[in-house]
């Protein structure tokens, strides 16, 4: 998490503002610390740069579940898709795939340096793209409830050198605060929640 994320994230319970306790940072980013919200006193984990802002800490039955599942799949997430795209003979989309992306991506209508959200960002797939449309000086942002999606999709946006603050919240009860994104994006998963 980089220190500049304290200027846009806040409690997911009560939208208070959090103070940031750090244990271990490289220059801007912190490894591990705590965020401790100032109005409900409640507390999130920083753990390896990613911030828990999960809400409710023990997630309703539904979320636990998905979060599990997700966690479990991460790893092979993405090659799953892929391979689940040629069993059912999905040729167009797997020809297509940028393709298509690109096509929900232009609909957001985004412009050079907007801040961009894009929630349950799983592995980060459609991140490149984002980031390609607003530009270096653009802030992008990805949230997901499974850490271990986020993992993988940091490693992926760190290969490409891509820039974006992840974090691990619920997508309904949001970390952020109002008005700080010019557009939010979100594909799959709505089943989920």
């Amino acid at each position: 998490m980089r220190l500049e994320a304290l200027d846009y994230i806040c409690c997911p319970a009560c939208n208070g503002n959090l103070n940031l306790t750090v244990q271990d940072a490289i220059e801007n980013d912190v490894i591990e610390g705590t965020l401790d919200c100032r109005r409900c006193g409640r507390q999130f984990k920083i753990l390896d740069g990613l911030p828990n802002l999960n809400f409710p800490e023990t997630l309703e039955r539904a979320d636990l579940s998905q979060q599990k599942i997700y966690d479990e799949r991460a790893q092979w997430y993405d090659l799953r898709n892929r391979l689940s795209n040629i069993k059912w003979g999905r040729w167009q989309y797997i020809c297509m795939e940028n393709r298509v992306k690109q096509r929900l991506i232009k609909l957001l209508d985004l412009r050079e340096n907007a801040s961009v959200l894009e929630t349950g960002t799983g592995t980060g797939r459609y991140l490149p793209i984002i980031a390609e449309n607003i530009g270096k000086k653009g802030k992008l942002h990805g949230s997901d409830i499974s850490s271990k999606m986020l993992e993988v999709g940091k490693k992926k946006i760190k290969a490409k050198g891509i820039q974006a603050e992840l974090l691990m919240a619920n997508a309904s009860y949001l970390p952020y605060r109002s008005g700080i994104f010019d557009a939010v994006f979100h594909n799959g998963g709505l089943n989920s929640f």
